[in-house]
């Protein structure tokens, strides 16, 4: 079975790897478990491999990446004070080495669970983040227009319908973009 071998793949190599090869492994694993519906056990994997390099310096890419799946699985589990301080954690991993992409997700689901904690200033400080980030990767891409959609809703939720209707407007001629290309 798929959890058996990775059992395998990542008891080995927290034997015989290197720092960098076992932390991924665990990571995997970690991966693994999240797939198959086990977010205790997948949180349990991504701390372990943190512990890992935690105090090593050059991974910051991956310390940020590991934060953020952290992050995703709490939101996913509704437990949002749990998920801010590890997307905080990928935000600031993700700044040292650059990660425009992590960094533009990462700010939208912070801003998310800002939303959700209804500290709507934080959330739009974060949104904005993310829409600027994710014009500057790609101008009127879809994630661009995600983002605004999620403004959109902020505004809504917040009662400012004329905000949300401009903003509508600036994502309006974009919409019937196509996205989706045939299979």
């Amino acid at each position: 079975s798929e959890d058996s071998t990775i059992s395998s793949v990542t008891h080995f190599f927290r034997r015989k790897g290197d720092i960098k090869i076992q932390s991924e492994a665990l990571y995997y694993r970690g991966r693994v478990c999240h797939d198959m519906g086990d977010a205790p056990q997948s949180l349990d994997f991504f701390r372990q491999a943190l512990e890992i390099i935690e105090t090593k310096n050059g991974y910051d890419w991956f310390k940020g990446k590991i934060n953020s799946q952290m992050g995703q699985i709490f939101q996913e589990l509704y437990m949002f004070e749990q998920a801010k301080p590890r997307f905080i954690e990928a935000i600031h991993f993700q700044n040292l080495c650059n990660d425009s992409l992590g960094l533009m997700f990462n700010y939208c689901s912070l801003a998310s669970i800002y939303k959700r904690l209804e500290q709507p200033d934080s959330a739009f400080l974060y949104y904005e983040k993310s829409l600027l980030l994710s014009h500057e990767i790609e101008p009127n891409g879809i994630d661009e227009i995600e983002t605004r959609a999620a403004i959109i809703d902020f505004y809504i939720r917040k009662k400012d319908i004329d905000k949300a209707l401009s903003e509508y407007k600036s994502i309006e001629p974009y919409l019937n973009k196509s996205f989706i290309t045939d299979f």
